[in-house]
């Protein structure tokens, strides 16, 4: 696993492949997007592991509620046919303060996702593996989704 930024967000996370360029967008409501992606073989499966980071004009009240919206976005772009249904975690090793969910989420073509976000002040993460097959390391797993880093000063 290796630290890489994504984008100029602040925000750092641990990926197991080298990340694709992170793309940049503004939300309809003027909040910034950074998506970035790796990509990994394990016993012949790929996987891709996807961060979106959406960064607030204002902090949420209700970061939770603010959390699943962003993910119940992401999971209609992915035309996702079964959910789990979010549970609340709060174990992000670097970031005590931060609210989180977790899912798991079958597509329509049978492509399973490991889901976690986390929330923190103005700044949202949703992170998921997807492949065929669960990912096969559950310690690399959870290392990638408890690497991800807030903003220092955000």
């Amino acid at each position: 696993m290796q630290k890489y930024w994504i984008g100029n967000s602040g925000c750092s996370v641990n990926l197991p492949a080298e990340q694709a360029d992170t793309e940049f967008s503004l939300d309809a409501d003027g909040n910034k997007v950074y998506i970035t992606k790796a990509t990994q073989q394990q016993n012949g499966v790929e996987y891709q592991f996807y961060i979106a980071v959406l960064q607030l004009h204002d902090e949420d009240a209700d970061a939770n509620e603010k959390l699943q919206e962003f993910a119940d976005y992401i999971k209609s772009t992915q035309l996702i046919a079964d959910a789990a249904g979010y549970r609340k975690i709060n174990n992000l090793v670097r970031g005590k303060m931060a609210k989180g969910i977790s899912d798991t989420w079958t597509d329509q073509n049978g492509t399973e996702y490991q889901v976690t976000g986390w929330a923190k002040g103005r700044t949202l993460a949703l992170m998921y593996v997807a492949g065929e097959k669960p990912y096969p390391s559950s310690a690399q797993l959870n290392g990638f989704f408890n690497s991800f880093q807030f903003p220092s000063a955000f």
